[in-house]
């Protein structure tokens, strides 16, 4: 049975039958069309054959030659006409310079890492060859609990067998720091749409579907959740990562040890991260997030656990008060 599964948005107890239809029918043009720049990405081998190729290859030869890990099998999508895919930093072998790419109409390339963003659990990758259709990017910044949302992806290699991806209906069911199993620690959306082998690195699109998030292996099995990173933290670091640089952090700020605890603020960036969330210089910095600080070096040494985009919550004594300010993480310009 083909793993592409058509599931529509309205509602089924409110909508009459011929709504239903239409929905069903809509949903299926959206699918149809996302598969001009959605992908399956996989372990290349000289060739680039499909894994399913490689998989029959090695029977043919009785299991000999190397193994064909469904652990690198996952989904990417196509973000410039120039071939650029963004996918999983999981998704890619360790230390490979290449990986295979396989289109939904049946081309099959190689694809080189251009960039791997470990703190963000981000690859992006990069094909050759004619102008590329895109996928369409949102810009939003409110994603809201219970909004509906699609998955959408190269589950058990749908991709590589007939050219068609499996698309799964959900919900945001929570928004908030990681919580996964993963080792992503960023910002993150969980959402009960199904998320699969092969899924990871996919897409996760809203009603106007657009891309709103990428979807993690950070898989939640206390909640039975999974886990997406947000688009917007993949725009933060892209001007970056096209450059094979790795994405270094900043809060904006200067400091110095406080005689009282803490670290004193001396200078605020100006349009820094720092500035945005309000603090001033003289400001006395405590906590973050649960964690008590004595030295500037404290504060970086949290800073860097999360990616660029990732908020944390400053404990702050100015003047006789104290304070909590909500400070996102920024990009320091390389």
């Amino acid at each position: 049975m083909s793993p592409f599964v058509i599931i529509a948005w309205a509602s089924l107890v409110l909508a009459s039958p011929g709504e239903e239809i239409d929905a069903e029918q809509e949903l299926h043009r959206r699918v149809t069309a996302s598969r001009e720049w959605l992908v399956a990405v996989f372990p290349a081998e000289p060739g680039t054959r499909s894994l399913r190729e490689q998989m029959w290859g090695r029977r043919r030869r009785g299991g000999k030659g190397p193994a064909v890990s469904r652990k690198y099998v996952g989904t990417g999508f196509v973000i410039s006409t120039t071939g650029e895919i963004v996918t999983s930093n999981e998704v890619i072998p360790p230390g490979a310079k290449e990986v295979g790419v396989r289109f939904c109409d049946g081309r099959t390339m190689k694809a080189s890492v251009i960039a791997r963003y470990e703190g963000g659990n981000l690859a992006l990758i990069a094909v050759e060859g004619e102008s590329f259709k895109t996928a369409p990017l949102s810009s939003r910044d409110d994603v809201k609990i219970g909004e509906l949302v699609f998955t959408l992806g190269n589950v058990l290699d749908s991709i590589g067998i007939d050219g068609r991806p499996a698309v799964s209906r959900g919900v945001i069911a929570r928004t908030g720091r990681a919580e996964g199993e993963g080792s992503y620690r960023g910002w993150a959306y969980e959402t009960d749409a199904a998320v699969n082998s092969g899924s990871y690195g996919g897409p996760l699109l809203d009603l106007s579907w657009e891309v709103i998030g990428i979807v993690d292996p950070g898989y939640s099995t206390r909640r039975w959740m999974g886990q997406v990173i947000p688009i917007q933290v993949f725009r933060e670091v892209l001007v970056d990562l096209r450059k094979g640089w790795l994405p270094r952090h900043t809060l904006g700020l200067s400091a110095e040890a406080a005689p009282d605890g803490g670290i004193a603020v001396v200078e605020v960036e100006k349009g820094g991260p720092a500035d945005k969330a309000g603090l001033r210089p003289g400001d006395r910095i405590i906590r973050v997030d649960r964690e008590e600080i004595a030295r500037p070096r404290d504060l970086d040494t949290i800073a860097a656990r999360f990616p660029v985009g990732t908020p944390i919550i400053l404990r702050v004594i100015r003047g006789k008060e104290e304070t909590r300010l909500m400070v996102r993480i920024g990009r320091k310009e390389s």
